[in-house]
């Protein structure tokens, strides 16, 4: 479902529109200055699964922010 929202979303495939495609990229945006955020993941998302808010809120800890999935970064699953 993902794929298919993202392709109608950017107009076409990765393939065809990678620079689309990098350009909602969240993850080029992640540096040692990003601020403490708050993640709130669904977790039966099909579009937005909570395992890649967890391996985003990761990079960033990864990449010198003060990251942590506790805090100043914490992911929070919610259940309907």
């Amino acid at each position: 479902m993902q794929r298919s929202y993202m392709s109608n979303y950017l107009g076409g495939s990765p393939r065809r529109y990678h620079k689309r495609y990098a350009a909602v990229d969240v993850r080029r945006y992640i540096g040692s200055t990003n601020p403490p955020t708050l993640f709130l993941a669904g977790a039966n998302d099909p579009l937005l699964p909570a395992t890649a808010i967890e391996d985003l809120a990761r990079r960033l800890a990864d990449k010198g922010s003060e990251a942590r999935l506790s805090s100043p970064h914490r992911v929070v699953r919610v259940v309907s």
